[in-house]
């Protein structure tokens, strides 16, 4: 798998990715807050939810891969 420029394409809303701003490479989605009206970058930081914090400056994502067999 290869990055993905988000000056490309980014990912479908509220799909988990992996991405990076260069120096962290975390699971995040892309989504859409209605009342601000702004996307951005949310990335789970303990994997419960509950302490999720937006990513700025996200350069690059590529999709998760598969699980093993």
């Amino acid at each position: 798998m290869n990055w993905i420029s988000v000056k490309d394409k980014v990912p479908n809303l509220n799909a988990f990715v992996l991405s990076t701003d260069g120096n962290l490479v975390s699971i995040t989605s892309y989504e859409y807050n209605e009342h601000i009206q702004e996307y951005y970058w949310n990335y789970l930081s303990s994997g419960c939810g509950c302490c999720d914090k937006d990513m700025p400056n996200v350069t690059h994502w590529m999709p998760l891969p598969e699980p093993p067999q």
